[in-house]
Parts: structure tokens; C-alpha cells; sequence
């Protein structure tokens, strides 16, 4: 399985889309046999905003929230989102900032979803012998 993010900058708007693919044979079988996970497209995500070296103020870390909009990791790949650089002052550095702090928190989201998802097809069988 493959994770693969497109970022494009077009006048002052980044356009991210991430998308799966090359889905082996075992993840089709664990979704059908566990259902396929969902992520949440919008949510709540931080990023760094670095502080200027004169300035009197360091490094912020900045809260980004959205409604949540779930989406299946499969099916409904891919998922995309603009960052118009007017919604940040015209800063297009700080909606780059946002753009790849929201690609990261997608990619992780499916990461996570997708080793849950493995993790649940895992076997374990112990035995154990107390002998007094």
C-alpha cells in the first residue's frame, strides 16, 4: 500500500491531494472482513509557526480546526483541500505551513488506520504452566 501526497501552488492557493493506492490482496481481505477504516478529513491539527530572529517573540504552535468530515481510506481516496495564501494575510509561507501540516495529519491518520487494521488480523497464542 502506497501513500502518495500532491502539493501544487497556483496563484497564492496550494492545492494538496493525497491519495492510496497499490492495496495488496491481505489489506482487501482485512477490509472486507473488518470493515475499511475511516479518517477524519477535517478535525483538529497543529503546526509550528517559526518566529522571526528580531522579533520579541519565538516559535508558536498554532491550532488548525475544521468539521470533522469523515472519509473511507480506500474508496474514497483521494482526498484533497486548498490553501488560498488570501487566508493567511497573503502569506503564502504560513498557508504552506497550514497546507503541509494538514497533509502530515491525513498521512498519519492513515497510517495509523491502516496498522490498526493489520494489527487486528494478528494471532497470539500463549500457554502458561504454573507448577507449585
Amino acid at each position: 500500500m502506497k501513500i502518495r501526497t500532491f502539493k501544487q501552488l497556483k496563484d497564492g492557493v496550494f492545492h494538496i491531494r493525497i491519495q492510496t493506492e497499490d492495496w495488496s490482496e491481505h489489506d482487501y481481505e482485512l477490509m472486507v472482513k473488518f470493515g475499511e477504516p475511516e479518517i477524519n478529513l477535517g478535525g483538529t491539527y497543529y503546526v509550528i509557526l517559526r518566529g522571526d530572529s528580531g522579533s520579541s517573540g519565538g516559535d508558536s504552535r498554532v491550532e488548525s480546526s475544521m468539521d470533522d468530515i469523515y472519509a473511507r481510506i480506500k474508496t474514497e481516496s483521494p482526498f484533497t483541500r486548498k490553501f488560498d495564501s488570501r487566508d493567511y494575510n497573503n502569506d503564502v509561507n504560513t498557508a504552506k505551513i497550514f497546507a503541509d501540516g494538514w497533509a502530515t495529519y491525513i498521512v498519519e491518520q492513515i497510517w495509523d488506520k491502516v496498522q490498526g487494521l493489520r494489527d487486528r488480523d494478528m494471532f497470539l497464542a500463549t500457554e502458561e504452566i504454573v507448577e507449585l
